[in-house]
């Protein structure tokens, strides 16, 4: 009802209708330091809303047994201890995000964004 307020369709019971037949996606970001159990966090929210969680290290992970063309990025970055490259992290969370809107499933993105350049992609 605050939508059909503040939009003021030309026709408010197709509009009514269109929202009502077509419930928005939830999307959740949790962010924080390094040690501070985002991934529970992630399984509490789930808990009490139902939505599929994304989280990027499994992603990661994933990847590298797929061997992919960012596999090799990956691992290296696994092996060296570093941070993978923003663009490799932000082209394989954007799939899985696409997949998952696809289907119009609540989500929610663990362990994204970690850098300005990540963040600045969202």
């Amino acid at each position: 009802m605050k939508q059909l307020m503040v939009t003021k369709p030309d026709k408010p019971l197709d509009y009514l209708i269109d929202k009502l037949s077509n419930p928005t996606v939830k999307r959740l970001f949790v962010v924080g330091p390094p040690g501070c159990e985002r991934k529970e966090y992630a399984k509490r929210i789930r808990e009490k809303y139902p939505m599929t969680i994304i989280s990027t290290g499994d992603l990661l992970k994933k990847e590298i047994t797929k061997k992919t063309d960012h596999s090799e990025a990956i691992k290296q970055a696994f092996d060296q201890r570093t941070l993978v490259p923003d663009a490799v992290v932000t082209d394989i969370l954007h799939k899985k995000i696409v997949e998952v809107e696809k289907d119009q499933q609540n989500w929610l993105v663990e362990g994204y964004p970690r850098t300005k350049v990540q963040s600045l992609s969202l």
